[in-house]
């Protein structure tokens, strides 16, 4: 039976160029559209790790904006948000610490925690981006109010977090080089399993096409 061929180029990492496109695609999108239609671009970018943290930042924001309309969406889309933040937080990203210190304050949020949003709160104070960036200082009570909530000790560990914080990079998205864009992709056929499986086809006899039962080449002699 004849195989279904697709020619196709294969996968590679966007260059430079092409991923600060589509970051200003799906900028543009959420200052035309909203934040909405700009996901998918947004998460696109935001995959690719290490010098993206912007793009996490911008989607864990936009996420929250746009939280979706049934109940199990917006549970799923404020669950992707904070990990987009976190991600973005911990590489360094002021402006993710920033919006994490002032998501874990809010005293009828799901995720408060007047612990969290200290070390956060106090991690951004120190980043010297905030200030290069011009971004928002928190109000003169926030702080005081976080310390205030808590005791002694918890205010100790949030100061400690701050002060041993070391960044915590995504690593970066590396695909396959561009000298390999003739090679072509099989369509798998009737009965096949994903790419990577080893189920059986109908009368498939081809190499990679063991069943799971096969011991590898000559599995079961």
């Amino acid at each position: 039976q004849a195989k279904d061929k697709i020619e196709l180029g294969a996968p590679h990492a966007p260059s430079a160029a092409e991923a600060t496109r589509i970051l200003a695609f799906a900028r543009a999108i959420r200052q035309d559209k909203g934040c909405e239609p700009a996901l998918p671009a947004y998460r696109v970018i935001a995959a690719m790790g290490e010098g993206f943290e912007a793009a996490q930042d911008e989607l864990g924001e936009c996420l929250l904006e746009a939280p979706g309309e049934r109940a199990i969406e917006i549970s799923l889309r404020r669950d992707e948000a904070i990990l987009w933040l976190k991600r973005a937080a911990y590489a360094g990203n002021a402006r993710a610490q920033r919006a994490l210190a002032i998501l874990y304050a809010e005293p009828k949020g799901a995720e408060h925690s007047d612990e969290n949003a200290l070390r956060w709160a106090l991690l951004y104070k120190a980043n010297s981006d905030a200030a290069l960036y011009g971004y928002k200082d928190f109000p003169p009570t926030f702080l005081p109010g976080l310390e205030q909530s808590l005791g002694a000790d918890k205010v100790a560990a949030a100061k400690a977090f701050a002060q041993g914080f070391a960044p915590i990079h995504m690593a970066i998205y590396q695909g396959p080089p561009r000298s390999q864009s003739g090679q072509g992709f099989r369509r798998a056929g009737p009965g096949e399993g994903p790419y990577g499986g080893r189920r059986r086809a109908p009368g498939g006899e081809g190499p990679g096409d063991e069943s799971p039962d096969d011991d590898g080449p000559g599995g079961g002699e």
